[in-house]
């Protein structure tokens, strides 16, 4: 079995460049929050709940700052809730895929402009499909 770490990365069905094994996510599955209840003589009995709070997709990387960049960060970020990402790698018997709809860029990208410069995006999605 082959790990994810090469994949490709589209964005609203653009292929996008980014820095090779900067592609971070969370499928935004609800964090169980337990809590404790006295059941006397000094017993408990633990009580847990899922917490919806923070339950929705997140997906984060960095690209090279190219000089197309700063138009399609301007066109992302006021894209709210509306942007597509895929993420598909081909791992020879299968192609997985991760898709994050109805997303948007949360941060503002800061561009370091450096031989070696990147560019970090953060993006908050509906749940992973």
């Amino acid at each position: 079995m082959r790990s994810l770490s090469n994949g490709a990365v589209s964005i609203n069905n653009e292929s996008i460049s980014i820095v090779p094994g900067s592609l971070t996510y969370s499928a935004g599955h609800p964090q169980v929050t337990s809590r404790a209840t006295a059941s006397g003589g000094l017993k408990t009995k633990r009580v847990s709940s899922l917490n919806i709070e923070e339950a929705y997709g997140k997906v984060s990387f960095e690209m090279f700052p190219t000089g197309d960049l700063d138009g399609k960060i301007a066109e992302w970020k006021s894209n709210i809730d509306g942007n597509l990402i895929i993420f598909t790698e081909d791992l020879g018997l299968t192609i997985e895929t991760r898709v994050f709809k109805n997303a948007s860029l949360v941060n503002d990208p800061e561009v370091s402009v450096s031989p070696d410069g990147t560019v970090s995006v953060e993006w908050h999605s509906d749940q992973m499909e």
